[in-house]
């Protein structure tokens, strides 16, 4: 797919969730107003992810340097601290940073149930919709999870980690581990992460497949974003040399019968960005 379609493609799904409408700016305004009151929102994610999920507003050697200023219980030092954060991933997510800029009314850390013995904490944006109308200020999440020792990071979640490009490999094992709403949607944390193999029986019934894992190896194959609305994103990462030089994003329409080839970083940029929130004027 040239870069034209794909923008072209991405303009329709931000339509498609908006129904073709724009946010005026007092919409917008009064969202704002609404949802800045509103502090530590977590009844999403203690639905849909963790019900043991609490709040984090003291020191704890486990959570990441860069999030501490999130520990604090002034609403607006959090907030404040925000901008350094999305400085770390502007780089490589410049969309991504910016629409969480205009769309995050709080952030904070949360303390998760435990996983195979290993304390899990999260980072939470509570966000506006800038695209639902009818919501009215109510916030939704999109959370982080803190970094794994790798030592605590499976086999096959190390391997991405190993044959990754830097630039991916150093978020997830120094900045976040994936960013993601609460159903799971937008870039997968690794324990979430499939391979095109450990995914087979959801891809083997695809036209692609079959030709596809015949000259590749699909345990190598990685799915790093999802939509919600039936696209995913793999990398291949077979040959290490070209996925750290020039990685390519390789997508799949649910829709679609074939496999379409993207700029990595283009394509999760832009991606994530419309399951955050991204309307076609904001892109």
């Amino acid at each position: 797919m040239v870069r034209r379609e794909f923008f072209k493609m991405a303009a329709a799904l931000a339509g498609l969730f908006s129904g073709g409408r724009k946010v005026t700016a007092t919409e917008a305004h009064a969202w704002t107003l609404t949802s800045i009151q509103q502090q530590f929102d977590l009844e999403d994610v203690r639905k849909w992810v963790d019900p043991q999920a609490v709040t984090v507003t003291g020191p704890d050697p486990d959570i990441p340097a860069h999030w501490v200023g999130y520990l604090s219980p002034d609403h607006a030092v959090r907030l404040r601290h925000m901008p350094a954060e999305l400085a770390l991933i502007e780089p490589i997510l410049p969309r991504t940073a910016r629409i969480l800029r205009e769309v995050t009314r709080d952030v904070f850390v949360i303390r998760l149930a435990p996983r195979n013995g290993e304390r899990r904490f999260a980072r939470v944006f509570n966000c506006i919709d800038p695209i639902d109308s009818k919501s009215k200020g109510e916030l939704y999440s999109f959370l982080s999870y803190s970094p794994s020792p790798l030592v605590m990071v499976e086999e096959k979640n190390r391997i991405f980690l190993e044959r990754a490009p830097e630039a991916l490999s150093n978020l997830y094992r120094t900045i976040f581990d994936g960013i993601t709403d609460v159903g799971g949607d937008g870039l997968r944390p690794l324990h979430l992460m499939e391979t095109v193999a450990s995914a087979a029986q959801a891809y083997g019934e695809a036209d692609w497949y079959d030709s596809f894992v015949a000259k590749t190896n699909p345990a190598l194959v990685y799915e790093t974003i999802v939509n919600g609305a039936g696209i995913t994103g793999l990398i291949d990462l077979n040959d290490t040399s070209v996925a750290k030089a020039t990685p390519i994003a390789i997508w799949t329409d649910a829709e679609e019968p074939k496999l379409e080839f993207e700029d990595f970083w283009e394509f999760n940029d832009m991606l994530l960005s419309i399951v955050i929130g991204a309307t076609e004027d904001s892109r």
